[in-house]
């Protein structure tokens, strides 16, 4: 008798326990609707932020080799509050690149986050990141 079939008892159906199948997402339709839900949540709680698109890392005066842009920079009275990042694999955030990118906003001491954009990143979830992070 194995292991399980003790814990479990003699008697008992066993069933097969399923994982769940990994939901495949296109990144580009996830890109853009966590894109979506990240400008309307600055537009309706950040009231007096701006949010920019595609700023150049050398704003937090990345070196050459950092990623070239950050996806998202969050600015209030032209003075940045966090940098933001999209990035499309579960190891992205570990390239040096976006390493660099990071390591920049930390030296500047703004706050840096990194969304996955195959992530779900609930309308809730990313709210309470930016509370977290930027805060008032």
């Amino acid at each position: 008798m194995g292991f399980l079939s003790r814990v479990l008892g003699k008697g008992r159906d066993r069933q097969m326990i399923e994982m769940p199948q990994r939901r495949t997402r296109n990144y580009c339709s996830g890109e853009q609707e966590l894109r979506r839900r990240i400008e309307k949540i600055i537009a309706e709680e950040w009231p007096g932020y701006e949010l920019r698109k595609n700023v150049p890392s050398g704003v937090m005066e990345a070196p050459s080799d950092a990623r070239e842009f950050y996806s998202y920079g969050v600015y209030r009275d032209n003075v940045p509050k966090a940098m933001i990042m999209i990035l499309k694999d579960n190891n992205a955030y570990c390239r040096r690149d976006v390493r660099l990118a990071r390591m920049a906003c930390e030296l500047k001491k703004i706050p840096y986050m990194n969304f996955m954009d195959y992530m779900e990143n609930r309308p809730e979830y990313i709210s309470q990141r930016f509370w977290e992070n930027i805060g008032i």
